[in-house]
């Protein structure tokens, strides 16, 4: 695994300032702008399987529509895994927060504490659930659906590079949250160039993963097979 490479990739192509402009401003529109980030980078997995990383597409805006078709079931898959942890982890906080403020306030110490692990707990969380989400995200963003064998394909994924998926995760978790950091305390517009930067080496080493998954004997994400067109009668 390259993981510093992750973040270098980028700044091989002369169109750099172009490609990490458009990440941010991607990431700076709600909802939409993720989704078709995540149809680009998909894009770039695909570049990653077939030559070296320093040849890969720019963002073209004017394919803006197959980018958003395809980064349209990642997103849904991601929020139907974390929105029920995080819906679970607001009310918790609220009823703690109901405890410490209310009249009378909670006799000990023990809301305040459980607050206070709160968050580290989501952070935890979530970078658990990373891990599993890594290998789906890759199935139904290649795959463009959602079948029966993504679950067997996330167990076979996991089994041939499963410590190295959790430890790309961690990676991302920890310089991607200090980059943040970093760009929010300069001003907004390095936070969201930030942002943009560490989705780009997050998809960079679901590209890796990816790539060690199939040298270790696993099976390339089949293409989705499209229905075909029904026969018209022209006989009469």
């Amino acid at each position: 695994m390259r993981y510093l490479r992750a973040y270098r990739f980028l700044f091989d192509s002369s169109g750099w300032t172009h490609n990490l402009f458009a990440g941010a401003v991607c990431e700076l529109v709600p909802v939409l702008g993720p989704i078709v980030f995540t149809g680009y980078a998909l894009e770039l997995i695909e570049k990653l399987q077939k030559g070296d990383d320093r040849d890969y597409p720019a963002f073209d805006v004017n394919r803006l529509g197959p980018y958003l078709l395809r980064g349209l079931w990642p997103l849904i898959v991601q929020l139907l895994i974390l929105v029920p942890v995080l819906f679970v982890a607001w009310i918790v906080g609220m009823v703690l927060l109901a405890l410490i403020s209310g009249d009378p306030p909670a006799p000990t110490q023990t809301p305040r504490a459980l607050l206070a692990l709160l968050f580290p707990a989501i952070f935890f969380a979530i970078l658990l659930l990373s891990i599993p989400l890594a290998p789906l995200t890759l199935y139904v963003g290649l795959r463009q659906e959602v079948t029966g064998e993504s679950l067997q394909f996330i167990r076979d994924f996991l089994q041939r590079v499963g410590k190295e998926t959790a430890l790309a995760q961690v990676f991302v978790a920890v310089t991607g949250t200090s980059a943040v950091v970093l760009g929010t305390s300069l001003c907004c517009v390095p936070a969201f160039a930030a942002l943009a930067l560490v989705h780009y080496a997050q998809y960079h080493l679901l590209g890796q993963l990816y790539q060690l998954y199939l040298e270790r004997g696993g099976s390339a994400v089949p293409p989705r097979v499209e229905p075909a067109p029904e026969a018209t009668d022209s006989g009469e």
